[in-house]
């Protein structure tokens, strides 16, 4: 039997209660809460326990993957001075020695530092020890590294391998530096000395800098022999010191390449949950370490809220324990601790971080919970008596006035909705609303409903970043092949619809290749970036879409557009590229960066199929490319569709037209 404050009938104990002794039911309802009490005791201590090891679990899977990025990180960077080493080496080994050859070697040692901000000198030695040239013009010749590890390593292993060398003191002394060294070999493959890149280990703490582990975190960069190449936080005094004596070097990597474990450090001896991933290209390992007492920190403070709030429950339990042995003698009892009980519920409710309110019928909220202040900026007397879901934006109030009708009609059934609603200081934010209707226990009709809202603008904002990235190249910041698929799609099916015409223009960048070849890949990357931006540049209409279509391959969508007009888009194209004179010593005659493109045009209908259409549109652009390639490059080839005449092209001799 259950009963409620406010019933009208006399509330009566069951027979067999009264029939029990005071003390006996006392002595029962005690062992009854004992019991309660115990199992909730139980219940959090295991939970406690489950979530302080689930927290530490966490950290160590957090830190394997910053281990995993970081080690990808490193391996980037001695990768870049790798090919740098054999670049040197075989012109070393291979060219034509002069003193003008050695200028412009040194020269070109010079631009490759400086378009390499990860390496900070290139030098090379002879078979005595003695430097023969640096990207560094001051560099003193007087400099000799006959003692040094590298030296010894290179002049006594006739092998070409890569040699990555300790941290030591560089110029000034206070300014710490890593060496990566590959050796160069006379004619009869005799030592010649070697070529030596130099690394900072600062250069590291750009992306270590942007972990948040804790004030007492660690992240270290050891060469597997258990050297120390860098720590962050930075401390020089521990660069060099050997750690081969730990369980990473003596254990662990051993069985593993990657792992997890805990320690305590041996530089400041705090407790430590880690990770560890070793390299597979360059001999190094990557270890992130967490402090124990920062993983553990937010779980304390959750813990001891947890005692306090399951204290505050046990006594409540003991409460009513003690009120429900006096339930068979008096119904004012029962009245007042259902009383108390509705107390602790909207004590619970108010104390939740998200908004409840009650409306009825009629759309009017009859009761708001405190969090209205932090989600709507109202206090909660404010809100009473107002129309639910209010100061909603114009795009969603359609949605959130048909739910209101619902409720009026009756109709309303549980929901969850998502809107946009302006908060008092003026600002808009999303609102995530759950939906509950009320209904009337002895005729089941909807009497309202209950909300809970909460402010869900911060997933709304992330959820739309990992859109964009979804669709938006890494490296130019256009459209990636992805967004261009999608967009292609989407104009076949509008002009099919509305009769229109579309042209798609495939640009290739000329003899790419030898680009790369002569300025590195690095110089490469940023001449697409400055493509995209001049390509951006001369198309000005909204709906043109500028996508990376793959490797040095770009992709321009034009929307209502026809085979003329594309072709003069594609000619602008072509000549911005040729007018920005980006150097380029391996494309002649021109001596600069240029594009060769080829146009098509797409003539939708409704009885087409969407795929079919796309694929010959491609292929068109893409045999009108290769004639534009063949006809000597730095030009514009428009591909000849049936029954549709190619656009006068007398007036561009450096364009051609192509046969589909």
């Amino acid at each position: 039997m259950a009963w409620r404050a406010g019933d009208s009938e006399t509330v009566r104990a069951p027979s067999h209660w009264r029939r029990m002794a005071p003390w006996t039911l006392t002595r029962r309802s005690g062992a009854f809460a004992a019991l309660v009490c115990t199992v909730m005791v139980v219940l959090m201590a295991f939970h406690a326990w489950q979530d302080r090891a689930h927290r530490l679990e966490s950290a160590q899977d957090v830190n394997s993957s910053l281990a995993h990025a970081l080690l990808r990180h490193a391996e980037d960077t001695f990768g870049v001075a790798d090919a740098m080493l054999v670049s040197v080496v075989d012109q070393l080994e291979h060219a034509q020695k002069s003193p003008a050859w050695s200028a412009q070697l040194e020269r070109q040692l010079a631009l490759q530092v400086a378009q390499s901000p990860d390496v900070a000198d290139l030098s090379v030695f002879d078979e005595n020890g003695a430097l023969l040239m640096s990207s560094k013009p001051w560099a003193t010749r007087q400099i000799g590294v006959t003692d040094r590890s590298d030296f010894q390593h290179h002049r006594n292993t006739p092998l070409h391998a890569a040699f990555l060398g300790f941290p030591s003191a560089g110029t000034p002394p206070d300014v710490w530096k890593l060496t990566m060294s590959r050796r160069w070999n006379t004619p009869d493959r005799g030592f010649a000395g070697m070529v030596v890149a130099s690394l900072s280990p600062s250069f590291f703490a750009s992306a270590y800098e942007a972990t948040s582990l804790g004030p007492r975190a660690g992240i270290n960069l050891f060469h597997t022999d258990g050297q120390l190449l860098f720590r962050y936080p930075a401390d020089d005094k521990q660069l060099g010191r050997s750690f081969a004596s730990q369980s990473l070097f003596q254990t662990l990597l051993p069985q593993r390449p990657f792992g997890k474990f805990r320690y305590i450090a041996l530089i400041d001896g705090v407790d430590r949950v880690a990770a560890y991933d070793g390299g597979s290209r360059f001999p190094i390992v990557v270890n992130v370490a967490s402090s124990v007492d920062d993983v553990l920190a937010g779980w304390i403070r959750e813990t001891l809220w947890d005692i306090l709030i399951t204290g505050a429950l046990l006594v409540l339990v003991g409460y009513l324990g003690f009120r429900l042995t006096h339930q068979a003698v008096r119904q004012q009892r029962v009245e007042r601790a259902l009383s108390e009980n509705e107390l602790h519920f909207r004590l619970l409710t108010e104390m939740s971080g998200d908004m409840v309110t009650r409306i009825g019928r009629d759309g009017r909220r009859t009761y708001v919970s405190p969090a209205s202040i932090q989600l709507l900026g109202w206090r909660p007397e404010e809100l009473l008596g107002t129309r639910a879901l209010h100061a909603v934006n114009l795009g969603d109030k359609a949605g959130t006035d048909s739910l209101l009708a619902a409720l009026a009609a009756g109709t309303l059934t549980d929901q969850t909705i998502a809107y946009r609603a302006q908060h008092r200081d003026g600002h808009e934010i999303w609102v995530e609303a759950n939906i509950r209707t009320t209904v009337d226990v002895a005729t089941g009709e909807c009497t309202g409903a209950v909300i809970i809202s909460r402010d869900t603008t911060e997933r709304k904002k992330i959820e739309a970043g990992l859109a964009a990235l979804a669709t938006t190249d890494g490296l130019t910041g256009i459209a990636n092949r992805r967004r261009l698929d999608e967009g292609l799609r989407s104009e076949w099916r509008r002009s099919a619809r509305e009769g229109t015409v579309f042209s798609f223009a495939l640009m290739d960048v000329d003899r790419f290749k030898a680009y790369n070849d002569i300025y590195g890949h690095l110089a490469g990357d940023e001449c697409l970036r400055m493509l995209t931006r001049i390509l951006s540049a001369s198309m000005r209409r909204p709906g043109d879409l500028l996508a990376r279509y793959g490797g040095e391959e770009l992709g321009a969508l034009l929307p209502v557009t026809e085979a003329a007009g594309a072709w003069e888009v594609a000619e602008a194209a072509r000549l911005a590229i040729q007018a920005a004179g980006i150097p380029h010593e391996g494309s002649l005659p021109e001596g600069v960066v240029t594009l060769s493109i080829g146009v098509a045009t797409a003539y939708p209908t409704p009885a087409m199929d969407l795929d079919i259409g796309i694929e010959r549109l491609l292929r068109a652009a893409d045999r009108a490319l290769y004639v534009a390639k063949n006809g000597g490059r730095n030009r514009v080839a428009v591909a000849q569709v049936t029954d549709r005449p190619v656009p006068d092209l007398a007036r561009t001799p450096d364009s051609v037209a192509a046969a589909s």
